[in-house]
């Protein structure tokens, strides 16, 4: 991956430690960050960076009187430098002041107003460039410690505040945010109950007597659910397979006064006597979702081996030796399974759509056909082309829709900016709700169209409406668009994997044309005329436009 490297400081140091990680362009000369940002040399130009690091050292940014106006300014600098870069993924740090001033003991530490202040410009900055993100080097300073991060000795003989360890470990913190960006998120954390969520075992100790409280041993319990609620705020399904009785587990559940977790954090309670591993497989097929989307916590090592065994795919993490441990294992899960660096609308909504896919399921059970069920939702698609306010989650679901999915592109926020900007490029996306709830940006086509002639570069959706004829409705609407425009044929192809199977007939059911041989790779390559016959397509759904 190519990195560039940019500070106010020296940081050759740092930068021989991110070698070992990433192809790295550092600025010739002390002190270019500013100079990159606002007019970026040939040579970084030339070097097309996949992600740019803004390490600023707080002390030596503010110089003069007016430490607000110079704030200002170094946020403009680094708004520019992301404008400049629409491709690459600029991560800016947050700013930390190391007290080298006289003052009264009493007087408030300024260091700590201004950090704040950066972080809320900051802030307001990332919402306006979605390839702006933050690096948090204060907490990582604040983890370790200044006296172990920063060397004097460093600083005044070659402008590096770094000791040796602190350049490790700022390294480190570095590469684990930059990289871990680019790893697939999990969608499901399955957990256990009995000294898991809580101590003690609710079948012989019963609800009174289980291990919960704000202080204590069981605070660690009490602090873990926190940590698994944040979690899950984050878009992720949280989900529980226990040994247990359903009712005592719902009761406490619901009724104990120390319980951060209640039942519709859930989007399944399976407790009961059945093999954990059977439990999680059947969720699986329930909520469609693949087994290598899933992540099992669980104190006894019994249960941890039997899903590691039985499901191969799912994520079994380790549980502490040291309970008091649980809730930074809880955090790293976050970090290491489920990290992503913003929210989208669809992520808080993300248990209460997967609850009313359940009553969605009992209405289709009572149907006399698919038709019936599917005319009986009331769905609505809502059409348009991609949005700045909702381009994170597309570029999101490009990273993590495995089965409807034509090619299987991913585009990262910077990729997917750099595509929109590209002439002729068009990314629509449909919105789905219907009578039981809202399943916000489900559908993504990318399309490139030259002369008379469209191109599809992505066609994916997710799995939560698949089965709804959703891609018949959206591709109807997107034709009779193209046609008004002039475009008379639509190209594209299936590319498959061990995960698309279920689009492997798609663009033959919707009227296209087979264009040569299968590739040596399994490609297909398709094109339709605009207007010609597609009798396998269901139209059944009702499409709105909005004005992009």
């Amino acid at each position: 991956m190519r990195l560039a490297l940019l500070s106010n400081v020296t940081v050759s140091f740092l930068a021989a430690e991110l070698e070992d990680h990433f192809s790295l362009f550092v600025p010739d000369g002390y002190n270019q960050w500013v100079r990159e940002c606002i007019a970026p040399s040939t040579d970084l130009v030339a070097f097309a960076p996949e992600a740019i690091a803004v390490l600023l050292d707080g002390s030596a940014l503010i110089e003069g009187s007016d430490a607000d106006a110079e704030l200002t300014l170094a946020l403009d600098q680094v708004a520019m430098l992301a404008q400049n870069f629409p491709a690459s993924a600029v991560y800016v740090s947050t700013l930390d002041f190391k007290p080298v001033w006289v003052a009264p003991a009493d007087a408030a530490p300024s260091g700590v107003a201004l950090s704040a202040r950066w972080c809320e410009g900051l802030a307001e900055r990332m919402a306006a460039h979605p390839n702006l993100h933050l690096f948090d080097l204060a907490s990582v300073i604040a983890e370790h410690g200044r006296k172990l991060i920063y060397d004097d000795k460093m600083w005044y003989l070659g402008s590096a505040p770094y000791s040796l360890k602190g350049t490790r470990l700022v390294a480190r913190a570095l590469t684990d945010r930059v990289v871990r960006t680019q790893a697939k998120r999990k969608k499901v954390l399955v957990v256990d109950l009995d000294n898991t969520l809580w101590g003690g075992v609710l079948g012989e100790d019963g609800a009174d007597g289980i291990v919960l409280s704000r202080s204590l041993t069981g605070a660690v319990y009490r602090d873990a659910q926190l940590r698994l609620k944040e979690i899950a705020a984050t878009g992720v399904l949280l989900a529980i397979a226990s040994k247990n009785d359903e009712d005592l587990v719902r009761a406490v559940l619901r009724d104990h006064p120390q319980m951060a977790l209640r039942e519709d954090d859930f989007v399944a309670i399976m407790a009961n006597w059945e093999p954990k591993s059977r439990n999680i497989a059947e969720l699986a097929t329930r909520l469609n979702l693949g087994l290598d989307s899933f992540v099992f916590l669980d104190d006894n090592p019994v249960e941890r081996e039997s899903v590691r065994l039985e499901l191969p795919d799912v994520t079994v993490a380790e549980f502490p030796a040291d309970v008091t441990q649980l809730p930074k294992v809880v955090s790293a899960l976050f970090d290491d399974h489920f990290f992503t660096q913003r929210l989208t609308q669809e992520d808080a909504a993300k248990t209460a759509q997967y609850q009313a896919e359940e009553k969605r399921q009992v209405a289709k059970a009572a149907s006399a056909s698919i038709d019936d069920y599917i005319r009986s939702l009331g769905i609505t698609i809502t059409v348009g082309e991609a949005r700045d306010a909702n381009a994170a989650r597309v570029a999101q679901l490009t990273g993590k829709t495995n089965q409807f999915n034509l090619l299987t592109r991913t585009f990262s926020d910077e990729e997917l900016a750099a595509y929109r900007a590209k002439p002729g490029s068009a990314v629509y996306v449909a919105e789905v709700t219907d009578r039981y709830g809202d399943y916000g940006l489900v559908f993504v086509l990318m399309l490139t169209v030259a002369g008379r002639t469209a191109t599809i570069d992505n066609l994916l959706m997710s799995c939560r409406v698949m089965g709804r004829h959703i891609e018949d409705a959206v591709l109807a609407a997107v034709e009779e668009r193209l046609a008004a425009q002039g475009v008379s044929d639509i190209v594209g192809a299936y590319v498959p994997t061990a995960r698309n199977s279920p689009v492997s007939g798609l663009l033959d059911r919707l009227g296209f044309d087979r264009v040569g041989d299968a590739a040596a790779d399994g490609r297909i390559d398709y094109r339709r005329t605009i207007g010609a016959q597609a009798p396998e397509r269901r139209l059944l759904n009702d499409v709105v436009w909005v004005a992009s």
